[in-house]
C-alpha cells in the first residue's frame, strides 16, 4: 500500500475532535497534520489569501465571502460545532430593546471579519442595514 498523503490542517482543539488532534483516532487514507492558529480567525485569513493549508476549518460567512470574491475553494459540509453564535449580542437592557424589530433605525456596532465592505449586523426587522441605517464597523477588516 502507498503512503498516505499528509494533509495540512487547521481546526481548533474542542471535545469533538480531541482523538483525531491527540492521534487516538487515525485516519485510514491520510495523515493530517495540525497546525496550530491562535486565533483561529487568523487561518481563516491565511487560507483565504494564500491556500496555505490542505484543510481548514472556517466560518460559513467567510468561505462565502470568498468564493464571492473569486477564491478557488470546496467546502465539506463537516459542522464541527452546531452552534447559534449571535447568543453573543450585547444590548443595554434599559434601552427598550425586546426584538430585532426594535432595532430599526438605531446604528448596531459589529466585529467585522469578513472582507472589505462587507457588512452585517441588524438595522431592521428584516436584517436590512441600508445606508439610511448605518452599521458602526469595528474591530480589523482585512479583505479576502
Amino acid at each position: 500500500m502507498a503512503d498516505p498523503i499528509r494533509l495540512k490542517t487547521v481546526t481548533r482543539t474542542q471535545g469533538n475532535n480531541q482523538a483525531l488532534k491527540d492521534g487516538t483516532v487515525k485516519p485510514h487514507l491520510c495523515e493530517l497534520e495540525f497546525i496550530e492558529v491562535d486565533p483561529l480567525i487568523d487561518a481563516f485569513r491565511r487560507m483565504v489569501r494564500t491556500l496555505e493549508f490542505d484543510v481548514s476549518e472556517m466560518a460559513m460567512t467567510t468561505y462565502i465571502t470568498a468564493r464571492e470574491h473569486g477564491k478557488k475553494m470546496m467546502g465539506l459540509p463537516i459542522f464541527l460545532m452546531r452552534a447559534f453564535h449571535h447568543g453573543a449580542i450585547h444590548y443595554n437592557v434599559k434601552s427598550g430593546i425586546k426584538s430585532p424589530k426594535d432595532l430599526e433605525g438605531r446604528k448596531v456596532a459589529f466585529l467585522a471579519r469578513h472582507g472589505r465592505g462587507h457588512r452585517s449586523g441588524a438595522c431592521s426587522a428584516d436584517g436590512a442595514c441600508p445606508p439610511s441605517r448605518p452599521a458602526i464597523q469595528t474591530g480589523r477588516t482585512p479583505g479576502p
